[in-house]
């Protein structure tokens, strides 16, 4: 979908708030089952099993249930079992919250677009009314001239007439 040829909305205090509510409660219930806070070098040692790897977990978990001979005696198959089951519902889950996160961003890209495409014209307009009359022009460029010019921005430099 292009992107909309403006925003201009914002969130009531309720639609904020259930957003909120619904992320906290989210990470309440993952916490409610066993609290997990992973340090970055636990993350990057930990195995990962993506698309590729499941169907390898799922049948090694299938066979040993079927292979008692075979069960490493120091982990338990039970816990092997909820592993499997709990990876196959966070794949799915973290989907729907991948797809979630891509309506936020884009949302907010969208939101800072005009938003900034809105700053650049106001402070192009304080700009071409330097040296007039009209109130605020000098307190307008003293306080974006710096953010702008930090930024980049294609815009010339602040020359009064």
């Amino acid at each position: 979908m292009p992107m909309p040829e403006k925003m201009g909305v914002v969130f009531t205090g309720t639609q904020k708030q259930d957003i909120v509510d619904h992320l906290t409660g989210i990470r309440t219930i993952l916490a409610s089952i066993k609290v997990v806070q992973l340090t970055k070098t636990e993350r990057q040692g930990a195995s990962s099993v993506d698309n590729v790897r499941l169907p390898y977990v799922i049948k090694g978990e299938q066979l040993a249930q079927i292979n008692a001979a075979l069960r490493p005696g120091f982990m338990s198959l039970v816990d092997c079992t909820n592993d499997v089951k709990m990876t196959q519902d966070m794949m799915e889950l973290k989907n729907q919250l991948n797809e979630t996160t891509d309506v936020f961003v884009d949302f907010s890209l969208a939101s800072e677009h005009f938003a900034y495409k809105y700053m650049l014209k106001f402070y192009e307009t304080a700009q071409g009314a330097l040296g007039t009359p009209t109130p605020g022009v000098d307190t307008v460029i003293d306080a974006l001239a710096p953010l702008f010019e930090k930024q980049g921005s294609n815009l010339p430099p602040v020359t009064p007439p």
